[in-house]
């Protein structure tokens, strides 16, 4: 039995919430996938994304440098040897507008285009994040505004600290939260590497998990 208008309200919201958790954002850029190995970091984005559309999840990317690619191709080859599986019932793919007339306009637009790809979505994962300036790969700030983005919607954010860079700087600042969230068995599978089978198919049955979770 209902009692208030609030009761009504929290149950919308966590049946959103979880209807939002069969939709993963895929986040981060690569112009260097140390600490992997190139093309090992290259068959683990495509591996993890062919796996996420085959167990169900639509995929949402913004086409970060060196991640996007990767995140086509494994989508495009499970739904290509799928005909009935449509490319965009699995991945809504959202690069960035590069056509501002002026820096400020272009970051306002840039913060707008992350608020509507990231609260579409109840699930993120981050990779990498990293970026080129000045001749030098550092840290992608823009990754780090996704997170903080995804934390005001209230996703859950697992960034993937053993692709390094920005995502392993987001694990090590939310680890306290994100234990709280994850058994230690999934802790350990984005902390550390094995090979990609065992650590796709670990992420992928902790999103599982996730998704058949009461609360939300």
């Amino acid at each position: 039995m209902i009692d208030s208008y609030e009761e009504i309200t929290e149950i919308l919201k966590i049946i959103l919430n979880r209807y939002k958790r069969k939709t993963v954002f895929l986040s981060g850029s690569a112009e260097t996938y140390a600490p992997l190995n190139t093309q090992i970091a290259k068959d683990f984005i495509r591996k993890l994304s062919f796996e996420l559309v085959k167990n169900g999840y639509k995929v949402i990317n913004g086409y970060g440098l060196g991640v996007g690619t990767y995140v086509i191709d494994g989508i495009t080859e499970y739904c290509y040897d799928h005909r009935n599986i449509k490319i965009e019932e699995s991945l809504k793919l959202m690069p960035f507008p590069l056509g501002a007339q002026n820096s400020d306009q272009l970051r306002t637009t840039w913060e707008k285009y992350r608020e509507e790809m990231i609260s579409q979505c109840g699930i993120a994962i981050y990779m990498f994040g990293n970026k080129q300036k000045n001749g030098e790969i550092i840290k992608a700030d823009g990754v780090k505004k996704e997170f903080n983005i995804a934390e005001s919607h209230q996703l859950v954010n697992i960034p993937l600290a053993f692709t390094g860079f920005m995502a392993q700087e987001l694990y090590f600042e939310s680890d306290v939260k994100i234990k709280k969230v994850l058994n230690n068995d999934e802790i350990e599978c984005i902390i550390n590497f094995h090979d990609i089978d065992t650590n796709v198919n670990k992420i992928v049955k902790m999103i599982d998990r996730l998704n058949s979770k009461e609360e939300c």
